[in-house]
């Protein structure tokens, strides 16, 4: 995670580098920074066996010893853990917790819903049926 006064410049080849919160990726979103590599053959079962694993991350504040970890970069702790003791099944992103909506509704609207969902919505689907009936008995 990049420090403050960090940004992913997208407009590097400009006279000028400055951050720009529309188009530079930054501050408040951390910036992150890692390399993967493998030694061996990944694609081959005899080879793979001897092959070897490394994950750098440029910034040892990903994994706060504080456990102030961002759910982010908990994830991406845990995946590149997985991915390096050869445990690829493991390596997901965790769901988001369910947001609890509420929905209020005047007392009045609530006996409107009631009389539509239990009186005329059935009361319209016995009136189809029944015409439906009398068309092909006729």
């Amino acid at each position: 995670i990049a420090a403050s006064g960090f940004w992913g410049e997208t407009e590097y080849q400009t006279e000028e580098v400055s951050f720009n919160p529309s188009l530079d990726h930054g501050q408040p979103d951390p910036v992150y920074t890692a390399a993967a590599v493998e030694k061996g053959s990944p694609g081959d079962s005899g080879l793979a066996e001897g092959s070897s694993r490394l994950v750098v991350v440029g910034n040892a504040n990903v994994v706060s010893p504080s456990g102030q970890t961002s759910q982010v970069a908990a994830d991406f702790t845990m995946a590149s853990l997985n991915w390096v003791m050869n445990r690829e099944a493991l390596v997901g992103i965790s769901p988001r917790r369910p947001t609890v909506f509420t929905l209020s509704v005047a007392p009045d609207k609530v006996a409107l819903l009631q009389t539509l969902l239990i009186l005329v919505l059935p009361g319209l689907a016995i009136i189809v049926g029944g015409l439906v009936w009398l068309r092909r008995r006729a």
